[in-house]
């Protein structure tokens, strides 16, 4: 998955989370890291909203997305292109008063 951590003047870091393969990865730490980012951002940075995107083929992903409460807002058709294929995207999001109000 990758998460675009962006500021009211525009993006400030682009960051890939990546994991090892999924029998390596435990779905716990992955959220972890998942929230910590978002802790960053929110807590550290003072941004306003944090958005992401996955792979719609990769369920692993955006299972660990909506945990830590972030929304399905679009679907990217054919937006990237990978080993010579193009594929879609979903784009998450969560706001920072959405943050303050429940941190999952």
């Amino acid at each position: 998955m990758s998460c675009e951590i962006r500021g009211r003047d525009g993006p400030v870091s682009p960051t890939r989370l990546r994991t090892a393969p999924a029998h390596d990865a435990a779905p716990a730490s992955v959220r972890q890291a998942a929230l910590a980012l978002l802790a960053f951002g929110f807590e550290t940075l003072g941004l306003h909203r944090i958005a992401a995107t996955c792979d719609t083929g990769n369920v692993g992903s955006a299972r660990v997305l909506e945990k830590i409460g972030m929304r399905r807002e679009a679907l990217f058709r054919e937006d990237s292109l990978l080993r010579g294929r193009w594929r879609d995207s979903f784009l998450y999001a969560v706001l920072e008063h959405e943050w303050k109000g429940g941190i999952p």
